[in-house]
């Protein structure tokens, strides 16, 4: 999937926003996967102390690769689409990925997009 959106060939760019929801979704669910495993080890009572570690250290990697992955979106979108165009796919990827990172809660990532948009906006 990542690799349509960075295929050269790829001939419809307005269809790139639509794909990546794709990338986006899977990774919603993985989380929601190890949010699951964490949660049945807390009710049994077992050490998920790993299992947190290795929760965060995936989410803020997967997390921060879909940011970088929509910026260099947005970034090859900008010469193709007109402004409010652009401005509508912008505020939409973004908006997902906000609420992704927002419901994990990684910090990182929320504050990279929120610092970004803050430079966009100015």
């Amino acid at each position: 999937m990542l690799q349509q959106l960075n295929d050269a060939s790829f001939d419809t760019l307005s269809a790139k926003p639509k794909i990546f929801t794709q990338p986006e979704a899977l990774a919603e669910v993985l989380l929601e996967a190890y949010t699951g495993a964490i949660n049945a080890k807390v009710e049994r009572r077992e050490q998920e102390k790993g299992l947190l570690e290795e929760y965060w250290s995936r989410r803020d990697v997967l997390l921060n690769s879909l940011y970088q992955q929509t910026k260099d979106l947005l970034r090859t979108g900008q010469q193709d689409f007109e402004g409010s165009k652009q401005d509508e796919i912008h505020k939409d990827l973004l908006t997902r990925l906000l609420g992704v990172a927002k419901q994990h809660e990684c910090y990182s990532t929320l504050w990279n997009i929120c610092c970004d948009l803050n430079d966009y906006a100015a």
